[in-house]
C-alpha cells in the first residue's frame, strides 16, 4: 500500500459514505503518514466541511467514530493493512482533544490535592489515549486504564500513594 493510493481510496469511501448518509459536506482532504506508534503502519488525518456537522458527530461523537470504524474496515479488505485514521469534521478533534487534555488538567490536580485517585467516565480508545499522553507529562500524577468494553476509563492517581 502507498500513500497516494491511501489518500484517494480514502477520500473516495468516505464521499460515498457521507453521500449515502445524505449530509452535505465539502473540502475533504486527506493527509496519510507514517506512524510510528502501534501495530498500523499508516495514519492518516482526514478533514471536512459540512453544514450537518452536528448530524455527522452525533451524540459525544459516535457517529463520528462509527464512520471512522467503518473506513477503517474499508481500508483492511481492500489493502490488507490496518490505518489508523483521525476523522475530522470543522474543528471537532481540536476541540475535542482541548477538552480531554483539559479534563486530565483538572483531574490530575484534583488526585494530587486530595492524595488519592480520580476515576473519569468512560471513554473510547481515542479518548482514553488523549488523556494518557496529557497525565505523562504532568509531575506527581499517573494514569491507567480499567474497565471493560464500553464501561473502560482511564484512572488518574497521585504517584505519592504508591511510594
Amino acid at each position: 500500500m502507498d500513500k497516494e493510493s491511501l489518500e484517494i481510496t480514502l477520500k473516495t469511501k468516505l464521499e460515498i459514505l457521507l453521500q449515502k448518509m445524505g449530509v452535505d459536506f465539502s473540502d475533504v482532504v486527506v493527509k496519510v503518514g507514517e506512524n510510528e506508534e502501534g501495530n498500523a503502519n499508516f495514519k492518516a488525518t482526514i478533514s471536512f466541511s459540512s453544514d450537518d456537522a452536528n448530524l455527522i458527530i452525533g451524540y459525544h461523537g459516535e457517529t463520528l467514530q462509527s464512520i471512522r470504524t467503518v473506513l477503517q474496515q474499508h481500508i483492511f479488505r481492500e489493502f490488507g493493512e490496518w490505518v489508523y485514521i483521525f476523522l475530522n469534521v470543522g474543528n471537532y478533534l481540536e476541540e475535542k482533544n482541548n477538552k480531554l487534555i483539559e479534563i486530565a488538567e483538572n483531574a490530575s490536580s484534583k488526585a494530587k490535592f486530595l492524595g488519592k485517585s480520580i476515576a473519569l467516565y468512560p471513554m473510547n480508545s481515542f479518548e482514553r489515549r488523549i488523556i494518557h499522553e496529557a497525565v505523562s507529562k504532568i509531575e506527581g500524577v499517573e494514569s491507567y486504564s480499567e474497565g471493560e468494553d464500553r464501561e473502560r476509563r482511564v484512572i488518574i492517581a497521585n504517584k505519592t500513594d504508591k511510594e
